[in-house]
């Protein structure tokens, strides 16, 4: 259950988050003898989207995509073709890597050059969320990508609320009736008008986030 307790309001805390919430890694084809960096734009339990900078793999080649300080995954090149690509996890392989609790670690404690996410393996993750008011509340969380998270939450924040949750600031798009769903927003949309409308990606991404049992994906 969530826990309620003052803490300091949102402008009190410092921006120590870094927008947008991209990880470096690199994806391996052992059959075509590559080792390919890229950027891993989304990250869930059925795999990522990654770019490229230059060449990308074939799609539907057995691969490891390799990314630092969260773990190596097993998994199969998807969407050849473009410089945004994809990586399909095998079954099992983000349980293994334990990729929620280490998700969850990597938003409350922020992103920074050579950082290492410290996650405990637990049955289940939570997050602050810090209300415009100054409270917090501890939140379980019940799914979570690199672009949105789904949490349990006592508090019913307003759509197109944005709150503080861990290290980030987060769009409230949706509520549910265990919770609200937020999407990471840059710092700057804080001081952005209240009446600005969600974008496609923002639906898109709310739909995939409440679907049965699994994580959001992007480019996969």
């Amino acid at each position: 259950m969530s826990q309620l307790r003052k803490r300091p309001s949102v402008d009190e805390r410092r921006m120590d988050g870094r927008w947008p919430l991209v990880l470096r890694g690199v994806v391996a084809v052992p059959c075509e003898d590559l080792e390919l960096n890229c950027t891993v734009v989304d990250l869930s339990s059925g795999g990522a989207g990654v770019t490229y900078a230059a060449r990308t793999p074939r799609h539907e080649l057995v691969g490891q995509l390799r990314i630092p300080c969260i773990g190596v995954f097993d998994g199969i090149t998807t969407r050849s073709g473009s410089l945004q690509c994809g990586f399909r996890f095998l079954a099992g392989e983000a349980e293994r890597i334990g990729l929620t609790s280490k998700l969850a670690a990597l938003v409350s404690q922020g992103i920074g050059e050579n950082k290492r996410v410290v996650a405990t393996r637990t049955k289940s993750s939570t997050l602050s969320l810090t209300l415009p008011e100054g409270n917090s509340e501890e939140c379980r969380v019940l799914n979570i990508s690199l672009q949105a998270v789904y949490l349990l939450t006592n508090s019913r924040p307003s759509v197109g609320q944005l709150l503080r949750v861990g290290s980030f600031d987060g769009k409230v798009t949706q509520r549910t009736p265990q919770g609200i769903i937020l999407t990471f927003v840059p710092p700057s949309e804080r001081d952005a008008p209240k009446e600005s409308k969600m974008t496609a990606k923002v639906v898109n991404q709310q739909k995939i986030l409440t679907s049965a049992g699994k994580l959001g994906r992007i480019g996969i």
